[in-house]
């Protein structure tokens, strides 16, 4: 379920196939930016913004979330913290 964060396609390309939805980046800042200390996860995650399923979609950067559709039922795994050659 998770083979598309491992492919050689790029993020963009598995929204233009209709294998992933996105979240833009700044609605992800405004929850995250509540946080009472995000300087802990920044510093083990990196930025958000920086995250290698994020692509810049329609004009603004996006999470990219790779999901299953079977009919009506779509299924989008959490993906994996921070970079793919980290942790």
């Amino acid at each position: 379920m998770q083979r598309p964060l491992y492919r050689e396609m790029s993020p963009a390309e598995l929204v233009e196939q209709g294998l992933a939805e996105t979240m833009p980046v700044r609605r992800y800042r405004t929850w995250f930016d509540t946080l009472p200390s995000t300087a802990p996860i920044i510093k083990s995650w990196g930025q958000p913004e920086e995250h290698f399923m994020v692509a810049e979609i329609d004009g603004e950067p996006q999470f990219v979330i790779p999901m299953l559709r079977s009919g009506n039922l779509r299924v989008l795994p959490q993906p994996p913290r921070g970079n793919k050659n980290e942790r």
